[in-house]
């Protein structure tokens, strides 16, 4: 419900539009009132299509079919997000693209690095096409989004 949900943590607490990952136990709710800052509405947004994903390859993989994994990647395709593996240089360099995540993790079981490095990246070059004047600078004074070309605020194409 675009507008009418919020992230709250674990503990029962709004979050506020972040840079920072999805953590453990958040999830939606809805708000009290209509949420009307452009970000806070993104941040819910992004939360409603990256939480299935994060489930989808933490908890439910083995029961996941690739159809239901390329439906729930539909977002991520459509916004150009995570199209391109590149596993060349050392595993913090890697990149897995949304098919070959599934295949490797299907594959080989967990593997708890480049599934949440995946997950990590995915959410954030969400935030970087849908925020507006949201400073992506992380604390060792890298932007992912300036780094890896991704124009800040354009929109989501959705599904």
């Amino acid at each position: 419900m675009f507008g009418k949900n919020v992230v709250v943590s674990d503990a029962g607490q709004i979050q506020v539009a972040q840079g920072k990952p999805l953590q453990d136990g958040w999830h939606l709710d809805t708000a009290t009132t209509d949420i009307t800052n452009h970000n806070e509405r993104e941040y819910a947004r992004i939360a409603s299509y990256i939480m299935p994903i994060r489930d989808a390859l933490m908890c439910d993989l083995a029961s996941t079919t690739l159809s239901v994994w390329q439906g729930l990647a539909t977002i991520l395709r459509l916004n150009n997000v995570k199209m391109i593996q590149d596993l060349s240089g050392t595993p913090k360099d890697q990149v897995y693209s949304n098919d070959r995540i599934f295949e490797h993790l299907k594959t080989h079981g967990p593997d708890t690095n480049p599934m949440m490095k995946y997950l990590e990246e995915a959410e954030l070059e969400l935030k970087c096409l849908a925020f507006t004047g949201f400073d992506f600078t992380n604390p060792e004074g890298d932007n992912h989004c300036l780094i890896h070309n991704i124009p800040q605020g354009v929109g989501l194409r959705l599904p």
